[in-house]
């Protein structure tokens, strides 16, 4: 009976033997690199002999669901919702927790430009309250006419309180964001139109067009997101230019966001006319990133540059509570200190220098995208651009290519290469180039020759900041 006994236990024990070794042995073969032993414990679940290779796991311990167990050949992370543990890492500047860059989906938030029926050549797309001059201002498109005005006769707008309607007033037109040099076919000119209101702190707004039996009316509402002087969440957010052309390229945004997140950005705000399903998607995945319809549809070939002065003056106006400062840079641009170590020291510098500065001009350098780093490397197989491309063709003059940087309670109106205007008592600063410069990453090929060119290291001084940043970020 005994030895029976003992047949049945070694029978057991070789089955349990053999299930074992099947079951890991797939997991030693898929180790094709050399791995380390890390071990763990805490109160309620045991974490042992895990090694570090190129996994993703799901595991059950002690009835306690861990998602996301990854394993990579520097460091191991445990991501759970209650949890985020570098268990070995030689990065110190990873985020302390593993939803800070990338969060629960957002919403497209849902815009449209309203026309109307008399009117077909004049169309709105948002409404905002300018607390300084007590005007509505409205952001749409025009026809490229000096008589424009003549042709808003018949459109008005009354202004509501919550409590109180009030009288019907005439829209007249604020600014014409007129184009230097037209684009061929181009119809509409951006403009701001605005119409008076004796109401301080108004909730909507109302247009009416009414002609020959003709009568329609759009209401937009009006938040504390149009009012000045109020607390910031942000000290600098960046405005990018309307992303059209069924764009395509992630990786040039993930670097785009990187490069200028590490230099101060906090915030970023886009505009989407046309791109793919997959930037939708990593921009309505980000927490630093808002992100807005902007359908131009027939209008993407009869407006300068895609809208992109309705589309800044959109965000300048929307935007002015929520960030100090508003930076109007393209997602193949990065605005440069030369002088200080990142944004917030060289407007400070700059600042005390011109205390009644309300918008900033930097000159734009280019970096033509012909050359690349060494293949098969991080920085060429993400298109991290600031470290990639090192040829440049030095600075361009004022106002050509440049890009501005605004005090957002002192501007009123910005353009794509300059500032039109400020508030009354403030002034237009043209910065140094030796002070800060916007590095812009083109396909220009041609600008690139054997005696007009050389290299910028600039940007390489922060090659490992950079790239630790963009995988923190990137690499949940």
């Amino acid at each position: 009976m005994l030895n029976k006994a003992k047949i049945y236990v070694f029978f057991v024990s070789g089955c349990i033997g053999i299930y074992i070794c099947a079951t890991i042995q797939p997991f030693l073969v898929s180790l094709t690199k050399p791995f380390s032993l890390v071990t763990t414990a805490t109160a309620t679940n045991k974490l042992t002999d895990v090694y570090s290779g190129t996994l993703k796991l799901d595991l059950q311990l002690v009835n306690k669901q861990i998602d996301h167990l990854y394993l990579h050949s520097n460091e191991v992370l445990y991501n759970s919702n209650q949890h985020w543990q570098r268990l070995k890492s030689d990065d110190s500047s990873l985020p302390k927790t593993p939803q800070e860059t990338v969060q629960k989906p957002a919403a497209l938030k849902s815009n449209k430009f309203y026309s109307f029926s008399g009117l077909p050549r004049c169309l709105i797309y948002s409404a905002h309250y300018d607390s300084y001059h007590s005007v509505i201002k409205f952001v749409g498109f025009g026809p490229m006419t000096d008589n424009h005005l003549s042709t808003l006769e018949n459109l008005q707008c009354s202004v509501d309180d919550g409590f109180n309607q009030s009288e019907l007033v005439p829209l007249s037109v604020y600014y014409r964001i007129s184009t230097f040099v037209p684009w061929q076919g181009q119809t509409y000119d951006s403009y701001i139109y605005y119409c008076t209101t004796r109401i301080s702190q108004p909730t909507s707004v109302s247009l009416h067009y009414s002609k020959n039996r003709q009568n329609s009316v759009v209401k937009f509402s009006l938040d504390k997101a149009n009012e000045r002087n109020g607390s910031k969440k942000y000290k600098f957010a960046a405005c990018v230019a309307p992303i059209v052309l069924a764009y395509n390229n992630t990786k040039a945004i993930k670097h785009y966001i990187t490069a200028n997140t590490f230099l101060g950005a906090e915030h970023f705000y886009f505009y989407i006319a046309d791109a793919s399903d997959e930037v939708k998607k990593l921009l309505l995945s980000l927490s630093i990133a808002t992100v807005y319809d902007w359908p131009l549809g027939e209008l993407s070939n009869k407006t300068h540059s895609f809208g992109q002065k309705a589309a800044s003056a959109h965000c300048l106006y929307n935007h002015r509570v929520e960030s100090e400062y508003l930076v109007f840079i393209d997602i193949d641009e990065v605005l440069v200190p030369r002088s200080a170590a990142d944004w917030a020291s060289m407007v400070a510098s700059l600042s005390a220098e011109h205390p009644k500065a309300g918008a900033f001009v930097y000159q734009s350098q280019m970096f033509p995208r012909n050359t690349k780093s060494a293949n098969g490397s991080f920085i060429n197989r993400h298109h991290l651009w600031s470290l990639q491309y090192l040829n440049t063709v030095g600075v361009f003059d004022l106002y050509q290519w440049s890009k501005v940087l605004v005090n957002t309670d002192r501007t009123d109106i910005v353009d794509i290469h300059n500032v039109r205007q400020c508030y009354p008592g403030y002034e237009i600063i043209n910065v140094k180039p030796e002070v800060g410069v916007v590095h812009h990453y083109r396909l220009y090929d041609s600008l690139i020759t054997d005696t007009y060119s050389y290299q910028d290291r600039y940007m390489s001084r922060y090659k490992e900041s950079l790239v630790r940043l963009y995988r923190s970020m990137f690499y949940h």
